[in-house]
Formats: C-alpha cells, sequence, structure tokens
C-alpha cells in the first residue's frame, strides 16, 4: 500500500483511442494522476500537453525508471508489451497492460514471478468480464435453464493501424480471438480441446483475415468464434447463448446495442442498453480495480492463474490453425 496521497501514474503509449480512454480512467480517479508520458509520435504532443500538462518523454525507459512514477499504464501495440513490463517491474512500479500482455506463456510466468519478487501489482488488463454485454449476459443466463451453446460472430472493419500490422500486433488469435474465446470459458469452465483455422486475403493496401474456432468444455458443451478484421464493411457482432429453456442474443454495432431472447416460461423479451461509450466504460472499471488492488481494497476479477489459462488456450487454437490438428488442451 502506499502513504503517498495519490498514486503517481506513467501512460507509455499515451495517443491511441485506448490509452486515451485509459488516461481519462487515471484522471478521474481521485486516488491516482498522471506524472508522466510517453509518446513516440510528436504530432499527439500538443493534445497530450493541453489534457495532462506533464512532461512527454519518446522514451519508455525514462518513465518506468522515474521516481516520480508508481504506477505504469501501457498501451502499446501488442509486441512491446513485454520489455515494458519487465522493464517496469524491474523497477518496482506496479503495472497494467492492455491484453495480450504477452505472446507465449514464458513470458507470461517470468512477469507474474518477477511481480511477485519486487511485491508490485501486475495487472492482466483483460477486461472483457468486465463489459457490459458480458455481465447483461451472465445475469440473465440462469433464466435459460442448463446452457447448450455459444456462438460469436465478430467481423470488423478497419484498414489502417498498427491492429491491422502482424508484426505490431503479433499472434492473431491472442490480438482478436482471446477476448471472445474468454467470453466462453466464463460460460462453460474448462476446455477439453479446440479446434481452429485462419484466412488471410491481401488487397490493395490492407489485409483481409478471418479466423474460425470450435472449442469443446469438458461438460460436452461445443462453442464457435468467428472472427475477422479488415473489411471496409462489416456486419453488427452477435453472439447467440443457448439453453435448454431459452436463448439470449446480443447484437452490436457502432449504433446500439441490443439483446433480446426468448424462454419457456415468459417468452420473447428485449434489453436495449443506453448509448455509452462501452470502451470507455469497461476501461474505467478496469483501472479502478487495478487501483484498488495497489491500495490493498479489491482482488482482480482476472488473477494471473486465470490470465494465464486464458492465454494458454488461445495459443492452443493457434497452434491448431497452423497444424490444422484438433488440440487436447
Amino acid at each position: 500500500m502506499l502513504d503517498k496521497q495519490k498514486i503517481r501514474f506513467g501512460l507509455v503509449g499515451a495517443g491511441g483511442g485506448i490509452s486515451k480512454r485509459r488516461g481519462s480512467a487515471i484522471l478521474e480517479n481521485p486516488d491516482s494522476e498522471v506524472t508522466l508520458i510517453c509518446e513516440t509520435d510528436e504530432n499527439k504532443w500538443e493534445k497530450l500537453k493541453e489534457k495532462y500538462n506533464v512532461k512527454i518523454t519518446k522514451d519508455y525507459r525514462e518513465v518506468v525508471s522515474s521516481p516520480e512514477v508508481d504506477a505504469v499504464a501501457i498501451s502499446t501495440p501488442n509486441i512491446f508489451h513485454y520489455e515494458i513490463i519487465k522493464e517496469a517491474l524491474k523497477n518496482g512500479k506496479h503495472t497494467v497492460s492492455e491484453y495480450p500482455m504477452v505472446q507465449n506463456l514464458a513470458q507470461y510466468d517470468e512477469l507474474v514471478k518477477l511481480a511477485e519478487g519486487k511485491k508490485v501489482v501486475l495487472h492482466d488488463g483483460l477486461t472483457p468480464r468486465l463489459e457490459i454485454q458480458h455481465k447483461t449476459i451472465m445475469n440473465n443466463l440462469p433464466r435459460f435453464g442448463r446452457l447448450m451453446s455459444a456462438n460469436y460472430r465478430y467481423f470488423a472493419e478497419g484498414v489502417n493501424g498498427w491492429y491491422w500490422n502482424p508484426k505490431l500486433a503479433g499472434d492473431f488469435f491472442c490480438t482478436c480471438h482471446m477476448h471472445f474465446i474468454d467470453y466462453q470459458m466464463a460460460f462453460f469452465g474448462e476446455v477439453e480441446s479446440i479446434y481452429a483455422t485462419k484466412y488471410m486475403l491481401q488487397k490493395e493496401c490492407r489485409e483481409i483475415k478471418t479466423g474460425y474456432a470450435v472449442m469443446k468444455f469438458k461438460n460436452g458443451i461445443y462453442s464457435v468464434i468467428e472472427f475477422g478484421v479488415g473489411f471496409t464493411s462489416a456486419s453488427p457482432n452477435t453472439l447467440l447463448v443457448t439453453g435448454e429453456q431459452g436463448y439470449i442474443e446480443y447484437r452490436g454495432d457502432e449504433h446500439a446495442m441490443k439483446f433480446s431472447g426468448k424462454t419457456d416460461k415468459e417468452g420473447y423479451f428485449e434489453i436495449e442498453l443506453p448509448k455509452v461509450d462501452t470502451f470507455a466504460e469497461t476501461l474505467k472499471e478496469d483501472t479502478n480495480l487495478f487501483i484498488d488492488e495497489i491500495l490493498g481494497r479489491r482482488k482482480p476479477v482476472v488473477d494471473s492463474k486465470l490470465g494465464r489459462e486464458i492465454l494458454r488456450i488461445t495459443l492452443l487454437a493457434s497452434e491448431s490453425a497452423e497444424t490444422g490438428k484438433v488440440i487436447k488442451t
């Protein structure tokens, strides 16, 4: 626990959409403040200075080693997470990173051990279980009796930015499928096996990628995830969960989020969520949780054991896609 009045944050990567929301959440929390920023794109510095009014550097090592920083929030392209987290932990900083934290299990284990040795909080910013969509479904699942299956479909627009560049985004399934693999594991528990495929199409100046994963759980249930990125026009994302006594379906796009379903006893129903920035709300809750962990108030929703297992299953999906085999877990 810190004796200081506020937890002093250093931001590594501050000019992107997620990092802006993470930074805003830090500013809004009464127990935290931003004291130093690393952002490599100088074109973004003016707006960052207006928002934070702190020093900005291009060198993340200045942030993670600064005596004016107690905690580090990392929002860089995925492949840089591991090295930055490692340096932050070595310097005794509490650390939160957007997911995926790392690209393999050896890196994950190393960082968890390092955090434990330094007696600091390492927070895996894997946020699906904090999302309003996920919470709404979980809260309604008892209405449908024994669960039988789930099917998630997500096809995203986007042709520019590091997220679509494998040299910066890293493992495709960790970048895109981990989120929804976590959803299914929250619904159904332990995974018995996974089969996955992926396909890439080079189109002019962009790549269109799709991936498909079938997960079998130890309770006998199957679930399916279809994911695609790089489309110039994409359909709404949907999640259908079916139980023995009914179903619930989520449909969402940039305009609205809506749930509908049916149960044997209640008949048809609809749930419409308010039009809010769901990314901002989720990152605000995750940031507040991280701060509470540092202050000893709360435990994480995704601890290191669960975070490691979600990463392990996601990497097995990648292995399956590469080998064309069903992978036993």
